[in-house]
């Protein structure tokens, strides 16, 4: 038999789909829906991180001097006497914390950190008061 009869008859089946039918096919089809789902899902991350980007752009490209306020450093007891405010020593610690943990952190991620602080002080006063 010549080579070429038996290199026909081996080639021949995967060519005409009749290998694909039994199991490549499918592992085909599911590949290819991974990396779909993988593709969609950078898209989105990409599509997300451009719209933070200007977000943070527009909001740093004011006028204002950019500065996070954490409150007031201290408060006057019934005495009259001045100490440290606890809750702003604890806003700056965790931001400091963030900070070392997330270097590349700029002035819109400290406000959002700290919108996020004063929600869960809000949540935590209400929550008391409900008994929850």
């Amino acid at each position: 038999m010549p080579t070429s009869e038996v290199e026909t008859r081996i080639y021949s089946p995967a060519v005409s789909g009749q290998y694909l039918d039994k199991g490549l096919r499918p592992r085909l089809w599911r590949v290819g829906r991974r990396l779909k789902t993988r593709s969609l899902a950078a898209y989105c991350i990409w599509k997300s991180a451009f719209r933070s980007f200007l977000g943070h752009i527009r909001i740093q490209s004011t006028t204002a001097i950019p500065y996070t306020s954490f409150g007031p450093v201290y408060r006057r007891t019934p005495h009259g006497c001045l100490v440290p405010e606890k809750r702003t020593q604890v806003r700056s610690s965790c931001t400091s914390t963030l900070e070392a943990t997330y270097p590349w952190l700029d002035q819109v991620d400290r406000k959002l950190f700290l919108m996020g602080f004063d929600a869960g002080e809000q949540w935590g006063r209400d929550s008391s008061d409900t008994g929850e």
